[in-house]
């Protein structure tokens, strides 16, 4: 069943997004910005036939209650801030390419009077530290934030992170990464989903399994998943 739902979500992804088969070059995007990255808070099991990690705003708070001390929760932030310095440093290692500094787009005017209100899911979802939760942007903001700041792309990412049951004896990570980027005229130049499953497993009984090892593994999949992004959009 796991693999069929797997199956299911890729093909969705697949269908649904748009394929850009000639990769961008790094210096016709660079500088680039990220604008934003997000994520569910908890790491839900993979179960079901339309499974969702978006909580509305009143499971978010019922969910907030009763799984405060929930390393998963806690976490969520450092996650998607990993996510951040993964992107830069597998990015980075492009010829020509240059990121502006988080602090820059986060001290910008035109930034700071961006609106996260829209849509409302993201006012549950974790985004990393110094960014806002942003799924996208008007043309017009877009061009005023990329001028200001000097870059000549945007880059909007949220994530879905899932545990999910290899078989009786092992557990997976399971992220998934949706991709918008755009150029410093607010047109988009790439959309892209990627659903990633963790190579390597943790032992798990039942549902009992180490927090660590699977924090872990949601942080290798991380970097997995950036690494098909990059490869498949960049030259």
């Amino acid at each position: 069943m796991k693999k069929l739902i797997i199956a299911f979500l890729s093909s969705i992804f697949f269908f649904a997004v748009p394929i850009f088969a000639k990769p961008r070059s790094v210096t016709e995007t660079s500088p680039v910005a990220i604008l934003s990255i997000t994520g569910n808070k908890s790491v839900p099991w993979l179960e079901g036939n339309s499974p969702s990690a978006y909580e509305g705003a009143l499971t978010g708070k019922i969910n907030e209650k009763m799984n405060r001390l929930s390393p998963e929760r806690e976490t969520a932030v450092s996650r998607l801030d990993y996510a951040y310095d993964s992107f830069v440093a597998a990015f980075g290692k492009k010829e020509g390419a240059s990121i502006i500094e988080k602090e820059l787009v986060a001290s910008s005017d035109a930034y700071k009077k961006c609106l996260e209100g829209t849509p409302k899911y993201l006012s549950v979802r974790a985004g990393a530290t110094g960014l806002k939760k942003l799924s996208d942007m008007s043309k017009k903001n877009a061009r005023g934030v990329l001028n200001e700041i000097g870059a000549k792309s945007a880059f909007f990412m949220d994530f879905e992170f899932w545990k999910v049951r290899k078989n009786s004896k092992v557990l997976s990570a399971l992220v998934i990464l949706k991709v918008r980027v755009v150029n410093d005229e607010g047109k988009e130049i790439v959309s892209k989903r990627y659903s990633v499953e963790s190579s390597s497993g943790i032992p798990i009984s039942g549902k009992s399994y180490n927090t660590d090892g699977l924090l872990a593994l949601l942080n290798f999949t991380i970097d997995e998943a950036i690494d098909k992004f990059i490869s498949d959009s960049f030259e």
